[in-house]
Formats: structure tokens, sequence, C-alpha cells
């Protein structure tokens, strides 16, 4: 007692490391304990997945083959499609001299206004194939090849209008494209085509509009979707009977022509001689007008807007394997 009296210091010291080193024994005891009952769970899971993965996995092997079988199946019918919309995907849009361009876009509005004059079809006056923008100013050179893709689709547009003998193209509008603006075009992620929008105006018959909208699906080498179309008929009134056309059938008289009529005249003389009463066949009943107005129904003229969109097929994905 006298030493610890003596020296407090020191068996303070040593009072509190040995509590210390207790409670660190008694801490390490129960880590140890837990950390041992914590690898045992771990060595026990671990014996559970490596004794799944020899397991056959669920379904069975014959479902299994079934489901390969048909995602083949649906791969194969995706390629078959999409080879069929090879032709529309085009090739590689190389820019071409400004100048060249220019040229090109001259010689198919010539060759359009020529198309359209002699069908006797009017063209709005400052027509130049839906490109007004070059006809003082040259385009810009990292434009040139899209504008030419775009260039050969419009001018299948119109000379399927002048084909179809439309009446009038009263207006076409071209919306601008991203590289004419210094832009470059990215395709989103999912994307499969690249479309270039334009709108007609256009005055036709019922007859020609059908033609016309036909023939845009007749192309192998230019893909059209028709977004849109508005019709409305020039005229505001009502066909009327008098407006009806009929063709005219030739009558020929038959050789005996002359014979029968002199024997209608005899027969005619011997009711009267006889004096006798005959019933008069009526005259026939006037025509129906609802077969007349079909002679004129669809004659009219139709002022018709459509909103079309030139499609530009996108390189093919590849497909995953099933």
């Amino acid at each position: 007692m006298n030493w610890i009296n003596n020296n407090r210091f020191l068996s303070g010291l040593i009072g509190i490391t040995g509590f210390l080193c207790a409670v660190l024994f008694y801490f390490s005891t129960k880590w140890s304990n837990t950390y041992a009952e914590n690898k045992a769970a771990f060595d026990e899971s671990f014996m559970d997945v490596a004794s799944s993965e020899g397991i056959p996995l669920y379904p069975s092997s014959e479902n299994r083959d079934g489901k390969s079988k048909a995602l083949a199946s649906h791969k194969a019918e995706i390629e078959t499609l999409s080879n069929a919309f090879e032709p529309f995907r085009g090739a590689e849009l190389k820019p071409i001299q400004p100048q060249a361009f220019t040229d090109q876009l001259k010689q198919a509005t010539a060759q359009i206004s020529n198309a359209f004059s002699k069908n006797k079809a009017v063209l709005p006056e400052d027509f130049f194939m839906g490109f007004e923008t070059y006809k003082n100013q040259l385009a810009q050179s990292g434009a040139t090849g899209t504008l030419l893709y775009q260039l050969n689709g419009m001018k299948h547009v119109f000379n399927a209008l002048s084909e179809a003998k439309v009446s009038e193209l009263v207006r076409i509008y071209r919306e601008p494209l991203l590289e004419e603006n210094n832009q470059i075009f990215q395709a989103a992620p999912d994307a499969v085509a690249r479309f270039f929008p334009f709108e007609l105006t256009i005055r036709a018959t019922e007859t020609s509009l059908r033609q016309f909208v036909s023939s845009l699906g007749l192309l192998d080498s230019q893909y059209f979707i028709i977004r849109s179309i508005a019709v409305k008929n020039r005229n505001t009134s009502p066909p009327k009977i008098s407006d009806a056309k009929f063709e005219v059938l030739a009558q020929t008289p038959s050789p005996d022509a002359s014979a029968d009529d002199f024997s209608a005249e005899i027969a005619f003389d011997e009711l009267e001689s006889e004096g006798e009463e005959k019933d008069i066949p009526a005259p026939e009943a006037a025509a129906d007008s609802s077969k007349i107005l079909a002679q004129v129904l669809g004659d009219e003229e139709l002022d018709v807007l459509l909103r079309i969109d030139l499609a530009l097929l996108l390189p093919a994905k590849q497909l995953p394997k099933p």
C-alpha cells in the first residue's frame, strides 16, 4: 500500500493498462466468435451456389431448344424484311461541287417544266423544285450530297404529278436540312431512317389524285410516306343532271331496215282497216337520277394539300445472337 501511495501515477497507469487489456481481450474473443459464425455461414452459402451451378438450368433442354429455334426463326424473318428494304438505304451521300449541284438542279427544273407544259399543267411562277434558295446562290459544299439525294426524290414526285395529269401545282414547301445551317445530323439510337419532309398543294381531279398517290408506292429506289392529306372540292354546289356526260353509241341500221319499216306500215294499215284498238306501249321511264349523277361525281377538281416524307433508311443493325 505504501508503494501505491508513493507511486500513484505509476500504479494508476498499471491499473488502466490492465483494464484496457481486459476490455480488448473481451471484444477480441467476441469478434472472433462472430467472425467464425459469419465465415461458417459464408462457406455454407458458397457450397450451395457451387452445387447449384452443376444443376441443369430451368427450363428443360427440350424447352430451351424450342426457344432457341423460335428466336432463330424470328431473327431470319427480321433479316428477310431488312433485306427487302435494302434498295431504299441508298449509297453514301458524298458531297459534290456546289456548281455541279446547281447545274443538276437547273436541268431537273427544265425537265419538269417541259413535262408540265406538254400536259398543259400550271407550275408556280418561281418554281425551282422546292430549292428556291439556290436560285441566286450556291449551296454549301458540305450539304450538297444530302441535297442531291433529296433533289432526286423530288424529281420522282414531280414526274409522278405530270404523269397523273394534275391541273396545277399551286405550292411547294421544303423544310431546310440541318446541313444547310452548318449542323450535323445525328441519328437517334433506335432510329431506322432519316426523313426529309415537304408539302405540296395541287389541283387535280379525283382520278389524277388517285393515280399520283398510288404511283408513290411503286418506286423501287425512293421510299415516300404520306403523313397527312387534306382534300377540298372546288365546286361548292352539288352536281346537276345537266352536268352528266354520256358516251354516245353509234347505231348501225340493219340490212333489212327498209323491209322492217315497210312491214310495220302494212301492219299499222291493217289495224286501222279492221278498226281494232290496241294498247300503245308507254315510253320508257325517265332515267334514274342517281345513275346520271354517277357520271358527274368524281369529275370535279379538288384542292389537295399533302405532307410527304422522303425516307432514307439508315444502315441495318446487327441483331444479337439468339
